[in-house]
């Protein structure tokens, strides 16, 4: 199975904690695609369509919810109008979008490392 991994790029996320969460879904022998990898600021359009290509081609989405992003929310819907399985990430005590909520087939919470990958482990062994 083949997952695409969706997180705020505006947000800088730190690059240990996509490697973190790419490590986890190799631990549970899914092939993982993090966009972020690929991220071309002078050619913006060409990125998002690769975005969205490569998106197209997996079989779900993994999308961190914690901080609000446009461009999260943009895959997921996308995502669900193309019918992938949509788990969401989100630090425990985080406030959702109950507009997102409703796409999600999966809602992981976790408060720290361990917890994220013990959650999100047992979510993809169901």
């Amino acid at each position: 199975m083949k997952v695409f991994v969706s997180a705020p790029y505006t947000e800088n996320l730190e690059t240990e904690f996509l490697s973190s969460l790419e490590s986890i879904l190799k631990e549970a022998n899914l092939d993982v695609v993090v966009p972020h990898k690929y991220v071309d600021e002078k050619e913006t359009e060409k990125s998002i369509k690769r975005n969205f290509k490569l998106l197209e081609d997996c079989d779900m989405i993994l999308a961190d919810v914690t901080k609000p992003s446009h461009g999260v929310g943009m895959e997921i819907l996308y995502a669900h109008q193309k019918g992938k399985k949509i788990i969401f990430l989100r630090k425990a005590g985080t406030k959702v979008s109950h507009m997102a909520l409703f796409h999600a087939n999966e809602l992981v919470e976790y408060n720290n490392p361990k917890d994220l990958k013990e959650n999100l482990l047992g979510v993809l062994k169901d």
